[in-house]
């Protein structure tokens, strides 16, 4: 197990501040000339690579381009200072070096050197793999007359005799994956020679190493969660960040990786010092344990929630949790954008994963950081459908295959359990045709009906998918694919009936007693058959003239509400029946008979909220009850349910969260049947 730490104090805070997220990008580049300046060498070799016993690891071979320039990109360098080596040979076999900066870049490397005359051949060659060990290796060497001999060198002796070849393009098996220098010399009829010397790294496709460890605080020994560990292996351009989970536990996989390449695994402490290590690949996992001091100054934090009401598609709201009142925030959204607000919001255009990062800041009025963190997620985008349908008024769509004088409006609702969100809202003409375009996947109901001023507006009532007059009734659909066939069919109203009979009321909402205006009251016969629907005027009230006598029931719909059948009749000696009151209700009412005593069951709010572990709230009723406690998430799946017995009079109930991943749940309350007593929203941070 390896514990080995270098502690590295930065030497710029503000490259800490980058070097966190997702690295940077140097750029170096420059001439060679002769050593007057005057003459450009084309094709010359410069070699570009770190001091290993950095924790950054980078090597590579160029060749200047036919204006003697050459030029190299590294990305995902680590932001603190490290050591760039440029170098070259003149034609004494004298090495020329020039140094930078990584935080100087872009670093410019110009050399002037003495050259021999161009010989009149290049050896240059490629290399890749077949199967596993065996590697093709092709020649791309140029020379102004012909090539006559190639002596190949593959670095690995253990192979015996195969080890040489004398092939133009020839294939090797290596006995062992690992790093190996290949020289190839070619001569050219004219007598020209020249050699060329690779380091290639040999690996076998399904060959893999897994890096894992433990973070704790140095001062209690309890796991430190959500602290970034850097992992590069730069010799085969490998650059990931990965975070500790809830236990201080992280672990990589870094796949088709040669034996004996060196891995730098890193992290940060409270001080900002690096805690570095360097190991080596090998079949066995290898672990690097960290122990550090936590920064208790402050601690970022955040969560991202789909804006699922949003039109505008993969629009995410974003909520800083950090704490330690910092005063700069930086987001790195993983799709090149960035934001510095708070609580930004962003669209992500095209599907997929994405890294997101937060670095928070607090700085004081000289610019000096008093304390600073980072974190980051990963945020996945959703998929969106669309959804269409015919509306039939009889045996016909309206305005198919005639037009029938009908607008058609179409609601789409949002389907979690037991709560309906309404998402959408289309008016139609054209052949009786509905459609809802770009809806996000999940779990829906769709009611449709005719507007007001439509032929058949009196006619006809509204009706939901599946031909159910109740929302209640109707069975949501998963669209998780386009679907155009989701038709409807209105249910017909009752033309035939007349009398002197009239039925007038208002439909409230039983919180606070206020009216609701343009609500649905259906109207059945005795045998609650529909015969017709109204909806109530602003002022929330509904009148139905012109009825026989006999008995009806009301009920006002109203999608994702509740209400009870309200039964009335009327004759001779009462033929008008006013002053009818429709109650709306947030929970389920059904088996709750007229005049039975509102429940005075109360429930605290949630403390506290950002959760990080345990919450409580507390219960207060004038009986001993059985309530029903759950947390959902944010699609209405349960990850918690617990039945509790509640003393008569005030409870304190206690519930766990430390096991949750972070992000925002509903906290469901119930009553040992099933009725919604109380439903709050829960941040775990």
């Amino acid at each position: 197990m390896i514990k080995a730490r270098t502690h590295i104090l930065l030497l710029l805070l503000v490259f800490f501040f980058t070097g966190k997220t997702s690295g940077m990008t140097v750029y170096l580049s420059g001439t060679i000339t002769d050593i007057q300046g005057t003459t450009v060498i084309p094709g010359h070799k410069v070699y570009i690579k770190t001091d290993f016993s950095s924790p950054f690891h980078y090597y590579i071979t160029v060749y200047t381009d036919d204006n003697g320039y050459y030029a190299d990109t590294v990305q995902n360098v680590p932001a603190y200072p490290v050591l760039f080596q440029i170098s070259t040979y003149d034609c004494n076999n004298e090495v020329h070096v020039i140094t930078g900066l990584s935080t100087n870049s872009p670093i410019v490397a110009n050399f002037q050197i003495c050259v021999p005359p161009y010989s009149g051949c290049r050896a240059d060659f490629t290399y890749d793999s077949i199967a596993g060990l065996d590697y093709q290796f092709t020649d791309h060497s140029e020379t102004n007359s012909s090539i006559v001999s190639w002596n190949w060198n593959f670095g690995d002796p253990a192979s015996g005799a195969n080890n040489l070849s004398s092939s133009q393009n020839p294939h090797h098996l290596y006995s062992i994956s690992g790093i190996y220098d290949v020289k190839l010399r070619i001569q050219a009829i004219n007598g020209c020679q020249d050699s060329l010397v690779k380091t290639v790294f040999i690996r076998i496709p399904n060959n893999r190493v897994i890096i894992w460890g433990h973070i704790t605080n140095e001062q209690t020994g309890e796991p430190i969660s959500n602290n970034p560990v850097m992992i590069n292996a730069t010799l085969i351009q490998y650059s990931s960040v990965v975070y500790s989970d809830v236990n201080g536990a992280y672990a990589d996989t870094i796949a088709a990786i040669p034996d004996g390449i060196p891995i730098s695994v890193a992290t940060y402490d409270c001080n900002n010092l690096l805690h570095s290590n360097t190991v080596y690949s090998s079949p066995l996992p290898v672990e690097v344990d960290f122990n550090i001091c936590l920064n208790e100054q402050c601690r970022a934090g955040f969560i991202a929630v789909l804006d699922s009401n949003n039109k505008v598609q993969n629009t995410f709201l974003f909520q800083d949790l950090s704490y330690g009142d910092p005063n700069k925030w930086t987001w790195t959204f993983g799709d090149g954008s960035t934001s510095s607000d708070r609580n930004p919001i962003h669209q992500f255009i095209a599907p997929g994963n994405y890294t997101v990062c937060l670095t928070i800041t607090k700085e004081d009025s000289s610019g000096a950081w008093n304390c600073f963190d980072s974190t980051s997620r990963i945020v996945k985008t959703c998929s969106y459908y669309n959804i269409g349908g015919l509306l039939f008024a009889g045996p016909f769509p309206i305005n198919n295959p005639n037009n029938s004088g009908d607008t058609g409006v179409a609601y789409i609702y949002r389907a979690h359990n037991q709560w309906i969100v309404p998402v959408d809202t289309t008016n139609f003409t054209y052949l009786g045709y509905y459609t809802f375009l770009n809806v996000l996947e999940g779990t829906y109901i769709v009611k449709a009906g005719l507007t007001k001023g439509s032929v058949h507006y009196d006619e006809f009532l509204p009706a939901y998918n599946g031909d159910q007059i109740k929302w209640q009734m109707t069975a949501s659909f998963l669209l998780d694919h386009n679907i155009f066939d989701n038709s409807i069919h209105l249910f017909a109203g009752n033309d035939s009936l007349s009398g002197p009979a009239m039925l007038q009321g208002s439909v409230i909402h039983n919180d606070g007693n206020s009216k609701l205006f343009n609500t649905e009251v259906l109207l059945f016969n005795d045998n609650l058959v529909p015969v017709r629907a109204k909806n109530t005027n602003p002022e929330g009230f509904f009148e139905f003239p012109a009825l026989p006598y006999g008995t009806y029931n009301l009920y006002p719909e109203v999608t994702g509400k509740y209400a009870r059948l309200l039964q009335v009749t009327v004759d001779s000696l009462h033929p008008v029946a006013d002053g009818l009151q429709l109650e709306v209700f947030d929970h389920d009412v059904t088996g709750i008979s007229t005049g039975q005593e509102k429940n005075n069951i109360m429930i605290g709010k949630i403390y506290p909220n950002p959760v990080t572990e345990d919450f409580q709230f507390w219960v207060r009723s004038p009986n001993t009850i059985m309530i029903q406690v759950e947390i959902l998430t944010l699609t209405g799946e349960r990850i918690f349910m617990k039945t509790v017995s509640s003393a008569q009079g005030r409870m304190l109930l206690t519930l766990p969260l430390q096991n949750v991943t972070c992000g925002m749940y509903f906290l469901v309350v119930k009553t040992g049947e099933g009725r919604i007593l109380n439903t709050q929203k829960i941040i775990k941070n």
